[in-house]
Protein backbone atom coordinates (compact mmCIF):
# COMPACT_ATOMS: atom_id res chain seq x y z
CA UNK A 1 0.00 0.00 0.00
CA UNK A 2 2.88 2.34 0.81
CA UNK A 3 4.06 2.54 -2.79
CA UNK A 4 0.79 4.07 -3.99
CA UNK A 5 0.96 6.85 -1.38
CA UNK A 6 4.67 7.33 -2.07
CA UNK A 7 3.90 8.14 -5.71
CA UNK A 8 1.33 10.72 -4.64
CA UNK A 9 3.89 12.19 -2.24
CA UNK A 10 6.34 12.54 -5.13
CA UNK A 11 3.89 14.77 -6.99
CA UNK A 12 3.38 16.85 -3.84
CA UNK A 13 7.14 17.31 -3.45
CA UNK A 14 7.37 18.23 -7.11
CA UNK A 15 4.58 20.76 -6.70
CA UNK A 16 6.26 22.61 -3.87
CA UNK A 17 9.77 22.24 -5.28
CA UNK A 18 9.02 23.04 -8.91
CA UNK A 19 5.33 23.88 -9.48
CA UNK A 20 5.66 24.96 -13.10
CA UNK A 21 7.84 22.03 -14.12
CA UNK A 22 10.63 24.35 -15.27
CA UNK A 23 13.19 21.96 -13.80
CA UNK A 24 12.99 19.44 -16.62
CA UNK A 25 15.32 16.97 -14.89
CA UNK A 26 13.06 16.81 -11.82
CA UNK A 27 9.96 16.46 -14.02
CA UNK A 28 11.40 13.47 -15.88
CA UNK A 29 12.85 11.81 -12.77
CA UNK A 30 9.53 11.94 -10.94
CA UNK A 31 7.66 10.70 -13.99
CA UNK A 32 10.17 7.91 -14.56
CA UNK A 33 9.63 6.68 -11.00
CA UNK A 34 5.86 6.90 -11.39
CA UNK A 35 5.95 5.11 -14.74
CA UNK A 36 8.22 2.38 -13.37
CA UNK A 37 5.70 1.47 -10.70
CA UNK A 38 2.31 2.00 -12.32
CA UNK A 39 3.31 0.72 -15.77
CA UNK A 40 5.16 -2.39 -14.62
CA UNK A 41 2.57 -4.07 -12.43
CA UNK A 42 2.72 -7.86 -12.87
CA UNK A 43 -0.01 -9.71 -11.00
CA UNK A 44 -1.87 -6.49 -10.25
CA UNK A 45 -4.89 -5.45 -12.29
CA UNK A 46 -7.27 -7.71 -14.15
CA UNK A 47 -7.46 -6.95 -17.86
CA UNK A 48 -4.03 -8.42 -18.63
CA UNK A 49 -5.48 -11.92 -18.19
CA UNK A 50 -7.78 -11.58 -21.18
CA UNK A 51 -5.22 -9.70 -23.24
CA UNK A 52 -2.50 -12.29 -22.63
CA UNK A 53 -4.83 -15.14 -23.52
CA UNK A 54 -5.93 -13.33 -26.66
CA UNK A 55 -2.33 -12.50 -27.59
CA UNK A 56 -1.29 -16.14 -27.73
CA UNK A 57 -4.62 -17.34 -29.15
CA UNK A 58 -4.18 -15.15 -32.21
CA UNK A 59 -7.02 -14.86 -34.70
CA UNK A 60 -6.03 -12.54 -37.57
CA UNK A 61 -9.57 -11.72 -38.68
CA UNK A 62 -11.33 -11.42 -35.34
CA UNK A 63 -14.48 -9.56 -36.41
CA UNK A 64 -15.37 -8.63 -32.85
CA UNK A 65 -12.09 -6.87 -32.00
CA UNK A 66 -11.30 -3.34 -33.12
CA UNK A 67 -9.20 -3.40 -36.33
CA UNK A 68 -6.55 -0.97 -35.08
CA UNK A 69 -5.76 -3.14 -32.10
CA UNK A 70 -5.79 -6.33 -34.20
CA UNK A 71 -3.20 -4.83 -36.56
CA UNK A 72 -1.02 -3.52 -33.73
CA UNK A 73 -1.11 -6.83 -31.89
CA UNK A 74 -0.43 -8.74 -35.12
CA UNK A 75 2.79 -6.81 -35.75
CA UNK A 76 4.19 -7.74 -32.34
CA UNK A 77 3.04 -11.33 -32.71
CA UNK A 78 4.72 -11.68 -36.10
CA UNK A 79 7.92 -10.34 -34.56
CA UNK A 80 7.66 -13.07 -31.89
CA UNK A 81 7.67 -10.52 -29.09
CA UNK A 82 6.59 -11.75 -25.67
CA UNK A 83 3.22 -10.49 -24.43
CA UNK A 84 4.68 -8.73 -21.39
CA UNK A 85 7.26 -6.90 -23.49
CA UNK A 86 4.43 -5.84 -25.79
CA UNK A 87 2.26 -4.66 -22.89
CA UNK A 88 5.10 -2.79 -21.16
CA UNK A 89 6.14 -1.02 -24.35
CA UNK A 90 2.55 0.10 -24.95
CA UNK A 91 2.19 1.28 -21.34
CA UNK A 92 5.38 3.35 -21.39
CA UNK A 93 4.47 4.85 -24.76
CA UNK A 94 1.01 5.86 -23.53
CA UNK A 95 2.37 7.29 -20.28
CA UNK A 96 4.89 9.35 -22.25
CA UNK A 97 2.11 10.76 -24.45
CA UNK A 98 0.09 11.71 -21.38
CA UNK A 99 2.85 13.51 -19.46
CA UNK A 100 3.84 15.33 -22.63
CA UNK A 101 0.23 16.46 -23.02
CA UNK A 102 0.04 17.65 -19.40
CA UNK A 103 3.20 19.71 -19.87
CA UNK A 104 2.14 21.04 -23.26
CA UNK A 105 -1.50 21.87 -22.59
CA UNK A 106 -0.85 23.64 -19.30
CA UNK A 107 2.56 24.48 -17.85
CA UNK A 108 1.41 26.03 -14.58
CA UNK A 109 0.80 23.62 -11.68
CA UNK A 110 1.71 20.66 -13.87
CA UNK A 111 2.53 18.54 -10.80
CA UNK A 112 -0.91 19.20 -9.36
CA UNK A 113 -2.43 18.13 -12.67
CA UNK A 114 -0.16 15.07 -12.66
CA UNK A 115 -1.30 14.18 -9.12
CA UNK A 116 -4.94 14.51 -10.09
CA UNK A 117 -4.38 12.43 -13.21
CA UNK A 118 -2.66 9.76 -11.11
CA UNK A 119 -5.58 9.32 -8.70
CA UNK A 120 -8.38 9.93 -11.19
CA UNK A 121 -7.15 7.94 -14.19
CA UNK A 122 -3.61 6.64 -13.70
CA UNK A 123 -4.27 3.95 -11.11
CA UNK A 124 -7.11 2.45 -13.11
CA UNK A 125 -5.63 3.15 -16.52
CA UNK A 126 -2.18 1.66 -15.90
CA UNK A 127 -2.60 -0.81 -13.05
CA UNK A 128 -5.84 -2.36 -14.28
CA UNK A 129 -4.86 -1.31 -17.83
CA UNK A 130 -7.79 -1.59 -20.23
CA UNK A 131 -5.31 -1.55 -23.10
CA UNK A 132 -7.57 -0.81 -26.07
CA UNK A 133 -9.40 1.90 -24.15
CA UNK A 134 -6.20 3.63 -23.04
CA UNK A 135 -4.69 3.53 -26.53
CA UNK A 136 -7.89 5.07 -27.86
CA UNK A 137 -7.83 7.78 -25.17
CA UNK A 138 -4.21 8.74 -25.88
CA UNK A 139 -4.83 8.95 -29.63
CA UNK A 140 -7.84 11.15 -28.89
CA UNK A 141 -5.55 13.63 -27.11
CA UNK A 142 -4.29 14.71 -30.53
CA UNK A 143 -7.84 15.58 -31.56
CA UNK A 144 -7.98 18.47 -29.12
CA UNK A 145 -5.12 20.34 -30.80
CA UNK A 146 -7.09 20.37 -34.02
CA UNK A 147 -10.28 21.24 -32.18
CA UNK A 148 -8.55 24.46 -31.13
CA UNK A 149 -7.12 25.21 -34.57
CA UNK A 150 -10.35 24.29 -36.39
CA UNK A 151 -8.53 21.73 -38.56
CA UNK A 152 -11.54 19.54 -39.15
CA UNK A 153 -9.97 16.85 -41.34
CA UNK A 154 -7.05 16.23 -38.98
CA UNK A 155 -9.43 16.15 -36.03
CA UNK A 156 -11.64 13.52 -37.62
CA UNK A 157 -8.62 11.50 -38.76
CA UNK A 158 -7.46 11.06 -35.16
CA UNK A 159 -11.03 10.55 -33.96
CA UNK A 160 -11.41 7.73 -36.48
CA UNK A 161 -8.04 6.27 -35.50
CA UNK A 162 -9.08 6.41 -31.85
CA UNK A 163 -12.29 4.53 -32.62
CA UNK A 164 -10.25 1.86 -34.42
CA UNK A 165 -8.74 0.88 -31.07
CA UNK A 166 -11.87 1.16 -28.93
CA UNK A 167 -15.31 1.87 -30.27
CA UNK A 168 -16.02 4.27 -27.40
CA UNK A 169 -13.73 6.62 -29.35
CA UNK A 170 -16.80 7.39 -31.47
CA UNK A 171 -17.55 9.91 -28.72
CA UNK A 172 -14.84 12.14 -30.22
CA UNK A 173 -16.92 12.60 -33.36
CA UNK A 174 -19.71 14.06 -31.23
CA UNK A 175 -17.41 16.23 -29.13
CA UNK A 176 -16.21 18.17 -32.17
CA UNK A 177 -19.64 19.74 -32.61
CA UNK A 178 -19.87 20.96 -29.00
CA UNK A 179 -19.10 24.67 -28.94
CA UNK A 180 -19.15 26.68 -25.73
CA UNK A 181 -18.51 30.12 -27.21
CA UNK A 182 -22.18 31.06 -27.37
CA UNK A 183 -23.11 29.62 -23.98
CA UNK A 184 -22.77 31.90 -20.96
CA UNK A 185 -21.67 30.79 -17.51
CA UNK A 186 -25.16 31.02 -16.05
CA UNK A 187 -26.53 28.95 -18.90
CA UNK A 188 -23.87 26.29 -18.32
CA UNK A 189 -24.68 26.08 -14.62
CA UNK A 190 -28.42 25.97 -15.33
CA UNK A 191 -27.88 23.25 -17.94
CA UNK A 192 -25.82 21.28 -15.43
CA UNK A 193 -28.56 21.53 -12.79
CA UNK A 194 -31.29 20.49 -15.24
CA UNK A 195 -29.13 17.62 -16.47
CA UNK A 196 -28.63 16.32 -12.92
CA UNK A 197 -32.32 16.54 -12.12
CA UNK A 198 -33.23 14.76 -15.34
CA UNK A 199 -30.74 11.95 -14.95
CA UNK A 200 -31.92 11.34 -11.39
CA UNK A 201 -35.15 10.01 -12.87
CA UNK A 202 -33.37 7.62 -15.19
CA UNK A 203 -33.26 4.13 -13.75
CA UNK A 204 -33.02 0.49 -14.64
CA UNK A 205 -36.16 0.59 -16.79
CA UNK A 206 -34.47 2.79 -19.38
CA UNK A 207 -31.43 0.53 -19.47
CA UNK A 208 -33.61 -2.55 -19.87
CA UNK A 209 -35.48 -0.80 -22.68
CA UNK A 210 -32.21 -0.05 -24.51
CA UNK A 211 -30.96 -3.57 -23.87
CA UNK A 212 -34.14 -5.09 -25.28
CA UNK A 213 -34.02 -2.73 -28.23
CA UNK A 214 -30.51 -3.92 -29.07
CA UNK A 215 -31.24 -7.57 -28.28
CA UNK A 216 -29.36 -9.85 -30.64
CA UNK A 217 -27.75 -6.95 -32.48
CA UNK A 218 -24.09 -6.22 -33.14
CA UNK A 219 -24.28 -3.25 -30.76
CA UNK A 220 -25.42 -5.42 -27.87
CA UNK A 221 -22.50 -7.75 -28.43
CA UNK A 222 -20.13 -4.88 -27.75
CA UNK A 223 -22.05 -3.75 -24.70
CA UNK A 224 -21.77 -7.26 -23.29
CA UNK A 225 -18.16 -7.74 -24.35
CA UNK A 226 -16.88 -4.45 -22.96
CA UNK A 227 -18.79 -4.34 -19.75
CA UNK A 228 -19.38 -7.94 -18.72
CA UNK A 229 -16.63 -7.61 -16.13
CA UNK A 230 -18.09 -4.51 -14.51
CA UNK A 231 -19.39 -4.84 -10.99
CA UNK A 232 -22.82 -3.76 -12.13
CA UNK A 233 -24.69 -2.06 -14.85
CA UNK A 234 -26.29 0.65 -12.78
CA UNK A 235 -24.25 2.84 -10.51
CA UNK A 236 -25.29 5.24 -7.82
CA UNK A 237 -26.67 8.71 -7.83
CA UNK A 238 -24.13 10.73 -5.87
CA UNK A 239 -20.73 10.43 -4.23
CA UNK A 240 -18.14 12.53 -2.42
CA UNK A 241 -16.04 12.43 -5.57
CA UNK A 242 -18.89 13.91 -7.56
CA UNK A 243 -19.23 16.76 -5.09
CA UNK A 244 -15.56 17.57 -5.68
CA UNK A 245 -16.15 17.49 -9.43
CA UNK A 246 -18.99 19.98 -8.96
CA UNK A 247 -16.65 22.30 -7.04
CA UNK A 248 -13.98 22.01 -9.73
CA UNK A 249 -16.64 22.53 -12.43
CA UNK A 250 -17.75 25.78 -10.79
CA UNK A 251 -14.12 26.87 -10.48
CA UNK A 252 -13.49 26.21 -14.16
CA UNK A 253 -16.60 28.22 -15.06
CA UNK A 254 -15.53 31.07 -12.79
CA UNK A 255 -12.06 31.32 -14.35
CA UNK A 256 -13.27 30.63 -17.86
CA UNK A 257 -11.71 33.75 -19.38
CA UNK A 258 -8.32 32.97 -17.87
CA UNK A 259 -8.41 29.42 -19.25
CA UNK A 260 -9.37 30.63 -22.72
CA UNK A 261 -6.25 32.80 -22.89
CA UNK A 262 -4.08 29.67 -23.03
CA UNK A 263 -2.96 28.32 -26.38
CA UNK A 264 -5.19 25.27 -25.93
CA UNK A 265 -7.62 26.95 -23.57
CA UNK A 266 -10.56 26.16 -25.80
CA UNK A 267 -9.92 22.42 -25.37
CA UNK A 268 -9.24 22.72 -21.63
CA UNK A 269 -12.50 24.55 -21.09
CA UNK A 270 -14.41 22.02 -23.17
CA UNK A 271 -13.00 19.06 -21.22
CA UNK A 272 -13.39 20.85 -17.90
CA UNK A 273 -17.08 21.39 -18.61
CA UNK A 274 -17.80 17.99 -20.17
CA UNK A 275 -16.12 15.81 -17.56
CA UNK A 276 -18.69 16.32 -14.75
CA UNK A 277 -21.51 15.57 -17.21
CA UNK A 278 -19.89 12.33 -18.37
CA UNK A 279 -18.92 11.40 -14.82
CA UNK A 280 -22.53 11.87 -13.72
CA UNK A 281 -23.73 9.57 -16.49
CA UNK A 282 -21.18 7.01 -15.35
CA UNK A 283 -22.49 7.16 -11.79
CA UNK A 284 -25.93 6.10 -12.97
CA UNK A 285 -24.77 3.78 -15.76
CA UNK A 286 -21.36 2.25 -15.10
CA UNK A 287 -21.28 0.83 -18.60
CA UNK A 288 -20.77 4.39 -19.87
CA UNK A 289 -18.17 5.24 -17.22
CA UNK A 290 -15.19 4.94 -19.55
CA UNK A 291 -16.39 7.76 -21.80
CA UNK A 292 -15.12 10.23 -19.21
CA UNK A 293 -11.55 9.05 -19.83
CA UNK A 294 -11.51 10.84 -23.18
CA UNK A 295 -11.80 14.26 -21.55
CA UNK A 296 -10.32 13.32 -18.16
CA UNK A 297 -6.67 14.16 -18.83
CA UNK A 298 -7.36 17.71 -20.00
CA UNK A 299 -9.91 18.09 -17.21
CA UNK A 300 -7.06 17.43 -14.76
CA UNK A 301 -5.01 20.09 -16.57
CA UNK A 302 -7.85 22.61 -16.32
CA UNK A 303 -8.22 21.97 -12.58
CA UNK A 304 -4.48 22.40 -12.09
CA UNK A 305 -4.43 25.66 -14.02
CA UNK A 306 -7.23 27.41 -12.13
CA UNK A 307 -5.22 27.04 -8.91
CA UNK A 308 -3.23 29.97 -10.22
CA UNK A 309 -6.19 32.24 -9.52
CA UNK A 310 -8.01 30.82 -6.50
CA UNK A 311 -7.85 32.63 -3.12
CA UNK A 312 -6.39 30.82 -0.09
CA UNK A 313 -4.24 28.83 -2.48
CA UNK A 314 -2.23 26.96 0.17
CA UNK A 315 -5.35 25.79 1.94
CA UNK A 316 -6.96 24.69 -1.32
CA UNK A 317 -3.85 22.71 -2.27
CA UNK A 318 -3.65 21.01 1.13
CA UNK A 319 -7.34 20.07 1.04
CA UNK A 320 -6.98 18.84 -2.54
CA UNK A 321 -4.02 16.59 -1.75
CA UNK A 322 -5.86 15.22 1.27
CA UNK A 323 -8.74 14.42 -1.07
CA UNK A 324 -6.30 12.80 -3.50
CA UNK A 325 -4.96 10.63 -0.67
CA UNK A 326 -8.51 9.53 0.15
CA UNK A 327 -9.02 8.63 -3.51
CA UNK A 328 -5.86 6.53 -3.49
CA UNK A 329 -6.97 4.69 -0.36
CA UNK A 330 -10.47 4.14 -1.74
CA UNK A 331 -9.15 2.84 -5.05
CA UNK A 332 -6.58 0.40 -3.70
CA UNK A 333 -8.81 -1.01 -0.96
CA UNK A 334 -11.85 -1.49 -3.17
CA UNK A 335 -10.47 -4.46 -5.08
CA UNK A 336 -7.86 -7.23 -5.15
CA UNK A 337 -6.27 -5.55 -8.17
CA UNK A 338 -3.80 -3.29 -6.35
CA UNK A 339 -2.55 -5.17 -3.28
CA UNK A 340 -0.23 -7.03 -3.08
CA UNK A 341 1.85 -5.03 -5.53
CA UNK A 342 4.21 -6.97 -7.80
CA UNK A 343 6.50 -5.54 -10.47
CA UNK A 344 7.55 -7.25 -13.69
CA UNK A 345 11.20 -6.23 -13.30
CA UNK A 346 11.35 -7.39 -9.68
CA UNK A 347 10.09 -10.81 -10.78
CA UNK A 348 12.60 -11.40 -13.58
CA UNK A 349 14.10 -14.82 -12.94
CA UNK A 350 11.00 -16.10 -11.16
CA UNK A 351 9.30 -18.48 -13.54
CA UNK A 352 5.65 -17.64 -12.85
CA UNK A 353 3.09 -19.72 -14.68
CA UNK A 354 -0.07 -18.09 -16.02
CA UNK A 355 -2.08 -19.92 -13.34
CA UNK A 356 0.16 -18.57 -10.55
CA UNK A 357 -0.09 -15.01 -11.83
CA UNK A 358 -3.81 -15.31 -12.43
CA UNK A 359 -4.50 -16.40 -8.87
CA UNK A 360 -1.85 -14.55 -6.87
CA UNK A 361 -3.71 -11.32 -6.09
CA UNK A 362 -7.04 -13.11 -5.97
CA UNK A 363 -5.72 -15.31 -3.14
CA UNK A 364 -3.24 -13.00 -1.42
CA UNK A 365 -5.08 -9.68 -1.41
CA UNK A 366 -6.97 -8.74 1.77
CA UNK A 367 -9.40 -6.89 -0.49
CA UNK A 368 -11.40 -9.55 -2.30
CA UNK A 369 -13.98 -7.53 -4.19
Amino acid sequence: MIIYFFLLLLTLLGHYGNPNGNNIKMWYIINFVMAFFICCGYTTGSDWRGYEYQYYDYRPFDFYTEPGFVILQSVFQLLKIDFWHFALLIKFALYTIIIKAIKEYVGFNCYFSLAYFYVLIGLFGFIDFPMRNMISVCIALYCFKYYCSEQKMKYFFFAGLSACFHYSGILMFLIYFIRLEGIGNRSLVLLFVIFNIAISFIDIYLFNYINNLLDGSFAQYYMDAYFSDEEGTLGKGISMGYLMHIIFFLGIIKYRKEIQQLRYGKALLLCGVLYPFLYRIGLTFWIFGRFELFVGILYCCAVGYILKFVPYKRTVIKVSFFYFALLVYTNITSSYKFIPYTNYFFEIGNDWTYYQRDNYNLKQSPYKK
